[in-house]
């Protein structure tokens, strides 16, 4: 083989690794800075600033040391690099999370993904070189070199958004990636050079790499979160929509006691007690009383998001009428999740049913736009929407427009609900202000929803669960302001707390308090900065979600 069809073929699969490290950089820190805006910003601008440093130093290290044993040790060194992110990923997101949401992530993918990226910057100008050294035609070496890589950023792109995150763990992704490099050195070395060590070096690199993936990706992590409690993950699989995890804490010194949590991208979606078979958090019990008192004799109803199931099953229970027909009664709750994973591991590990509804994968905003109310396909009574992806909720959900849709899929006198992180005072409350107002907003006529309401259980500045009551009906507003409801005492790291005993949480009614409504934008489809107004909110739950789970989402 020439050598130049050999730079071909690495240059190929360069530039294909550049991008799977590029996309699987956000997976990779998500725990601590989740998938938003600003994470895309930072992988985006350390890949650029990277490999433009690679390709101005590649090309004056091509100038002086024209030989191709240099070029295939850096990639060598670059597929070392890419494996030391394994070790380094736990310290490194646990002191940037200490900055802001924005310097951090920068910060934090400099120092994992700059260096290899910087390395893989550097085949490209030194190809260039080694081939002109050899032929003439310049302008025709460069440009079929810059289009091999590209085609391989094209097919690295492709095979890492469709085959391996969503397919496979992220180590062992990394480890795929390493391993390539580690190969192309090896062969390099064996085919051109009649060297054996670096040879053998390259493939005993490989050999441990894919020793390393397989032990990591067939062990699930387990632990103690402290001398009382214990951890183990019983599920963990990559999506097309972050990683899910289940995992279970338990206490030997009480057998009694369990808990359960379902976690996309290091957030909690759903906590559960598995002995008693019911949710441990307040926020299904919240949007269940929610929408129960507004439309006498509740029929048809419409959940976007099912996380682990908790509100559709609590909610069915509720308003399931004796004798009715199985059929009808699965064509009257609908349930749209974007997520196909979610639904099995609902099913799995929470002891949802989804038989026993008409659950549809697909976009909860394309879903909604396509549906058209008709006899055979009558409004909804209540909509209860729920959208968290990680800790962003899509922001095309959050819009005017969205609003609309769900306006107009709403029976009269019907109930919107919405479970919203936020805070009713200081920068958390942003959002929240912004909703309120997009909520009332007139659509070419009246306010959209003319009655809106937020509860909660304290006016502070610390983010927690908010909920939205939003209607067209004057009598659907709670006139006392309290919205009062029966949860499990449970606490969730402690084995000794009275988990059969139950309490009354009273949230109330904080839309007078709620800071900045005069100056809150308007969300629209051109306007759609949801994910800007909650950055301090997203800085505040990423902290507190690493201050508590650190352990198990770095494991």
């Amino acid at each position: 083989m020439p050598l130049i069809t050999f730079l071909y073929i690495t240059n190929f699969f360069t530039g294909a690794i550049v991008m799977v490290v590029e996309l699987l950089g956000t997976r990779l820190m998500a725990p601590c800075f989740g998938t938003g805006l600003y994470v895309w910003t930072a992988l985006i601008t350390v890949t650029l600033v990277s490999l433009a440093l690679g390709y101005r130093t590649g090309g004056w290290l091509a100038d002086r040391f024209p030989r191709a044993d240099l070029l295939y040790g850096l990639i060598f060194a670059a597929g070392v690099l890419l494996l030391s992110i394994l070790l380094l990923r736990r310290p490194i997101l646990l002191w940037g999370i200490r900055f802001s949401l924005a310097s951090g992530a920068l910060v934090s993918a400099t120092i994992l993904f700059g260096p290899p990226l910087f390395l893989l910057g550097t085949v490209a100008p030194y190809s260039v070189k080694l081939c002109a050294a050899e032929f003439g035609r310049l302008g025709n070496i460069v440009g079929r070199l810059y289009a091999v890589s590209t085609l391989g950023s094209f097919v690295g792109t492709v095979s890492a958004g469709f085959l391996f995150l969503p397919r496979f763990s992220n180590v062992t992704t990394l480890v795929i990636c390493a391993a390539a490099l580690a190969v192309l050195a090896a062969l390099y070395f064996g085919l051109f050079r009649r060297r054996l060590l670096p040879a053998c070096a390259g493939a005993l690199a490989l050999g441990a790499a894919v020793f390393f993936a397989c032990r990591c990706a067939a062990a699930l992590p387990h632990g103690t979160l402290s001398t009382r409690v214990e951890w183990r993950t019983l599920d963990q699989r990559n999506g097309f929509y972050g990683t899910i995890s289940v995992v279970d804490l338990a206490a030997p010194a009480n057998e009694q006691w369990h808990r359960r949590y379902l976690l996309n991208d290091g957030l909690t979606q759903g906590s559960y007690e598995p002995v008693r078979k019911i949710p441990a958090a307040p926020f299904p019990y919240a949007l269940c009383d929610l929408v129960l008192p507004h439309k006498p004799g509740l029929e048809r109803v419409l959940v976007l998001g099912l996380g682990a199931g908790f509100v559709p099953t609590m909610l069915k229970t509720i308003i399931a009428r004796p004798g009715e027909d199985p059929a009808r009664a699965r064509a009257n709750f609908v349930i749209v999740e974007i997520n196909p994973a979610m639904v099995d591991v609902a099913a799995r590990w929470f002891d949802f049913q989804p038989e026993e509804y008409t659950v549809v994968i697909e976009d909860a905003r394309t879903w909604v736009s396509a549906y058209r109310v008709r006899p055979d396909t009558p409004p909804f009574d209540a909509i209860i929407v729920d959208t968290f992806l990680g800790d962003n909720t899509p922001g095309h959900l959050l819009t005017h427009e969205m609003f609309g849709e769900l306006r107009r899929i709403l029976a009269p006198g019907g109930a919107l609900a919405m479970n919203v992180f936020g805070s009713i005072r200081g920068p958390g409350s942003r959002l929240l202000a912004a909703l309120v107002r997009t909520l009332k907003e007139p659509l070419g006529g009246p306010p959209l929803f003319p009655h809106v309401q937020i509860f909660s259980q304290e006016a502070t500045t610390i983010a927690h669960n908010v909920y939205l009551l939003a209607s067209d009906d004057p009598g659907a507003r709670r006139p006392d302001g309290v919205l009062r409801i029966v949860v499990p005492r449970l606490d969730a790291y402690n084995p000794a707390d009275e988990f059969h005993k139950e309490t009354t949480r009273s949230l109330r009614d904080q839309t007078a308090l709620l800071a900045g409504l005069d100056r809150a934008p308007l969300l629209t489809d051109d306007y759609a900065v949801a994910d800007h107004l909650d950055i301090p909110v997203k800085e505040e739950i990423r902290r507190n979600i690493v201050k508590s789970w650190g352990q198990v989402l770095l494991e």
